[in-house]
């Protein structure tokens, strides 16, 4: 992915790290500023399984009870992680899109300008 240009996000899943995203996504929640499909069993059941644990110095971040292997939250996870990239790519320049997506169309000589 690297090689065609394509920005990429190491996301740590360690309280540290998460702990913004899972905080932001918390309140986000509770005002009801989140829209989901209520229908989706998988992702409500996720969330059914999902706990907020914190470390030591009181950042949180989403884990499953210790030996609940069959009680997955990788939705819940997955949904944290976009929240991550969401709020970084905020906090850097605005990409523009359009552009981007040009250069790579004309990298992969798909676009409307080829030669």
């Amino acid at each position: 992915m690297e090689e065609f240009g394509v920005p990429l996000l190491s996301i740590t899943q360690s309280a540290r790290f998460l702990n913004d995203a899972t905080v932001d996504m918390k309140l986000n929640i509770k005002s009801k500023k989140i829209e989901y499909d209520k229908q989706n069993e998988l992702l409500s059941w996720s969330f059914s399984n999902a706990k907020v644990v914190a470390n030591s110095f009181g950042e949180i971040k989403v884990d499953k009870e210790p030996r609940s292997r069959t009680k997955r939250i990788d939705p819940v996870d997955a949904c944290i992680d976009a929240h991550v990239a969401y709020m970084k790519l905020k906090e850097e320049d605005s990409i523009d899109y359009d552009k981007e997506m040009s250069n790579y169309l004309q990298m992969m000589n798909w676009g409307g300008n080829q030669k």
